[in-house]
């Protein structure tokens, strides 16, 4: 007889004290700092990708959208203690309701879907298929060519203390002589999350004795100071306005027509970009005062030259942001003021370094950044000489880092990684780094370039969720778990 098996008695009770000490012992699955990925959650089964998007916290919840083969793209959750499970099948069978603009306002979820009727209006979710409804059919106007209830399309869901704020439409009663159907008047709403507490703000752009009826199309939605702050359009042409909620406190903020965009909060300031007269779409800020509101600079100061400033973001007590001078985009920053108003380094002499992905971590400013076209991971506090390349990643040339985000200590992105020789292609993974080049490293499993994932980056309770693919299992939901 084989050795290895005799004596069964004492194998047995050799391999019981092993696994009652494995099970007091403690487990070390890697350093602290180390990053530990796999699938959270395999929605779809089998080789069906569940692919989830929009991923959105609200307190100990996780909520975002998936794809089912038996209910469509429906809205679904992860909670803290990590069960994973769909909310509810809001347009029953496989047919998908899409949720859209999840918001939190407290301890609710906001978002829009349609039910099936092909009429997208407001919902509202405590977590529970119950406690997932539509919070009003706000347009109730018949549309002649399709449904007896037309959408509201809401959108920019935006929370202002404990409220939320949004833009909708309703369409307008057929002419009674021409018929001819007018366009839909699309304005401010606010809902308090009950169907009598969601309501219009204000009509801002109504038939008056100068103008005809028409849509405000609020947009770019900013809390600010307690109050919403937004772009609309009135009769005297697209204005910033505020509002508290009430018809009487939704008002422009100045009677500069300057076409706000991109409002960006930093502190007790409003930043954002406008275009007035030959100055054509500059840095622009507001105190909240008609006084206080005023362009920063004319950074291209060849006539009719924008610098189009793009992706504001805050840092500490100043915006950054990419703007185009004489056609080379570079890294600028502010701080309120025209003589604080300034680029922040010249990072590509040749051309233009076209700074994007701009993130606040640790304090500072991440960004991607070209220079001999090769994109790479940078950062800077605001200085000429702290402006530097965190870490040529991939030395096959640039790693292009997207999706920069931010969980505790760490800076999470997706990048190219590698080249497959063998294959003669690059490949790509996630990638985490605590700012340092040492600290700089791919984490996860690496994948052919190309092919969308890993994307969808999103913190919750610590960790970085996100989506990705493995053989056999297509797109599903994924975790980085940081080991403490």
């Amino acid at each position: 007889m084989p050795a290895r098996l005799k004596r069964p008695s004492l194998l047995i009770a050799a391999a019981v004290a092993a696994l009652v000490l494995a099970a007091v012992a403690p487990v070390a699955l890697g350093a602290p700092g180390d990053v530990q990925t796999g699938v959270a959650r395999e929605i779809a089964p089998g080789a069906a990708s569940s692919s989830p998007e929009r991923l959105t916290v609200v307190g100990s919840t996780l909520f975002f959208t998936a794809d089912h083969p038996s209910y469509g793209r429906e809205l679904w959750k992860t909670t803290s203690d990590g069960v994973t499970k769909m909310v509810k099948n809001i347009d029953p069978g496989t047919m998908s309701s899409n949720p859209e603009e999840l918001t939190a306002v407290g301890s609710t979820l906001f978002f829009t879907a349609d039910d099936g009727t092909g009429d997208r209006e407001l919902w509202k979710s405590d977590g529970t298929g119950p406690g997932t409804v539509r919070v009003r059919n706000i347009n109730r106007v018949p549309n002649p060519d399709s449904n007896p209830n037309a959408a509201s399309w809401p959108a920019e869901l935006t929370e202002v203390n404990g409220r939320l704020f949004f833009a909708a439409q309703v369409g307008q009663q057929p002419d009674p002589i021409s018929g001819l159907q007018p366009a839909d008047d699309r304005e401010l709403y606010v809902s308090d999350g009950t169907a009598a507490g969601t309501r219009r703000v204000a009509n801002i752009l109504s038939q008056g004795a100068t103008h005809a009826a028409g849509s405000s199309n609020p947009s770019f939605l900013t809390s600010w100071g307690g109050g919403l702050y937004f772009r609309a359009v009135d009769q005297y042409g697209v204005r910033l306005w505020r509002s508290d909620g009430t018809r009487t406190g939704t008002v422009p903020v100045s009677a500069v027509p300057m076409a706000p965009e991109a409002l960006t909060v930093v502190g007790n300031l409003l930043f954002f970009t406008g275009s007035r007269g030959s100055y054509n779409r500059e840095p622009w800020v507001t105190d909240g005062t008609a006084a206080g509101t005023r362009m920063l600079r004319d950074l291209d100061t060849f006539p009719g030259s924008p610098s189009n400033p793009d992706e504001l973001t805050a840092v500490g007590d100043r915006v950054f942001f990419s703007a185009d001078v004489g056609g080379d985009r570079e890294l600028y920053s502010s701080d309120g003021t025209t003589t604080g108003t300034r680029r922040v380094r010249n990072i590509n002499l040749q051309r233009s370094s076209a700074p994007s992905e701009l993130t606040a971590f640790h304090d500072e400013l991440y960004f991607q950044a070209t220079i001999d076209g090769n994109t790479e991971l940078y950062r800077s506090d605001g200085t000429f000489a702290g402006t530097v390349l965190v870490k040529d990643i991939y030395n096959g040339g640039g790693s292009s880092p997207t999706e920069l985000t931010v969980v505790g200590d760490h800076l999470f992105f997706h990048a190219l990684t590698s080249f497959n020789t063998s294959e003669s292609r690059p490949y790509d993974q996630l990638v985490r780094s605590d700012g340092t080049a040492a600290g700089t490293v791919p984490v996860g499993v690496a994948g052919p370039a190309g092919d969308g994932v890993p994307s969808g980056l999103g913190s919750f309770n610590g960790t970085l969720y996100y989506r990705d693919s493995s053989p056999g299992a297509g797109v599903e939901l994924w975790k980085a778990t940081i080991e403490p």
